[in-house]
Parts: C-alpha cells; sequence; structure tokens
C-alpha cells in the first residue's frame, strides 16, 4: 500500500508560518514515512512525536465546523485535560501535521449519526500516519475499513500518536454518551 499527500500551501515549519511553504507525505507499508519539500528532492524520515501526557496535547479538526463536531471535540479535550487551542485546517493536510509530529491528535467527529466518511478523504492519510508510528480508527477503535466501497463503514476518525489513543477514545464515547443523552 502507498499513501502520498501533497500539500502545497502547508509551512515546512509549522512553529515559523512564514517558512518555505509545500510538502509532500509519502508512506509505504512496511517502509515508514517521509516528506520532502516541493523544492527539495531529498526525502526525510518522519514519526508522530512521543508525547505522553494528553494535557500538552495539540488537537488538528476541520475547520468547517459542518465536517467535524467542534462542540464535541472542545469536550473531549476538556476530558483529557489538554490545554491547547486545536489547529483548525481542511484536506489531509491534517494527517501530515501529526505525522511529522507538529500535532498530537486529529480527530474527525460526526456531525451526525448517519454520515460516514468517504475513502479518499483518509486513506492517504491513514498509512502515512501509521508508518510514522501513529495510530488511526474510527470512533469505537476499530481500524478503518477501506475496502467497504466510496464511505467508510464506520463512524467518526480518531489518529493519535499512539500513547493515550485508547484514553481518547474513552473521552469520545464519554462525550457522545453524554450528548446522546440530552
Amino acid at each position: 500500500m502507498l499513501g502520498v499527500l501533497g500539500c502545497p500551501s502547508l509551512p515546512l515549519r509549522l512553529s515559523q508560518p512564514q517558512s518555505a511553504r509545500g510538502s509532500l507525505f509519502v508512506a509505504v507499508t512496511g517502509e515508514g514515512a517521509a516528506v520532502r519539500s516541493l523544492t527539495d528532492p531529498f526525502e526525510h524520515r518522519i514519526q508522530v512525536n512521543e508525547l505522553k501526557d494528553p494535557s500538552q496535547a495539540i488537537f488538528c479538526e476541520s475547520f468547517e465546523s459542518s465536517h467535524s463536531s467542534h462542540g464535541d471535540a472542545s469536550k473531549v479535550a476538556e476530558q483529557l485535560g489538554t490545554q491547547n487551542p486545536p489547529l483548525r485546517m481542511d484536506s489531509q493536510t491534517k494527517y501530515g501535521l501529526l505525522a511529522r509530529g507538529d500535532a498530537t491528535i486529529y480527530l474527525r467527529l460526526p456531525t451526525q449519526d448517519t454520515y460516514r466518511e468517504t475513502i479518499w478523504d483518509h486513506a492517504a492519510g491513514s498509512i502515512i500516519v501509521q508508518e510514522a508510528g501513529g495510530v488511526v480508527t474510527d470512533i469505537q477503535g476499530k481500524p478503518l475499513d477501506f475496502s467497504a466501497g466510496r464511505r467508510l463503514n464506520s463512524q467518526g476518525v480518531i489518529a493519535s500518536n499512539g500513547p493515550f489513543h485508547h484514553r481518547i477514545i474513552n473521552a469520545v464515547q464519554y462525550v457522545r454518551s453524554r450528548s446522546e443523552g440530552k
């Protein structure tokens, strides 16, 4: 399996927004993940960050609140004790940020119970994060299944650096159960 993400507007250094822009992320199953600048022919291996304390995590979520529940994500961050504000952006760039260690968690929480994600929004990013050492599941903690057609067979997406992925799933389940009880 091969995953490729082209992020032409992503700064090469997130901490320096005015730095050169454009990143190409690549991963092959069993071979790890790498990134290269759009102007540099050399690939650089990438790995998710090693953060183990969710209070210091950096969340990524969709810029558009219609794509992912910002309210539920905020409640999940509160459950985890996360203190940093979310990074909001569109496209699969969020997977790239997680894979290269700039972010710790990517949440795509459904805004409607019937909504299912399209596979093309997650297939490449999923393999890149996993090959960089991260974990990607649905909101129940099951691996994403890209074999069921155009849409995933499950709801939502949770991607993380890994060490507290189970805590994120538990927090999502708790928040969703409280929302359903209203």
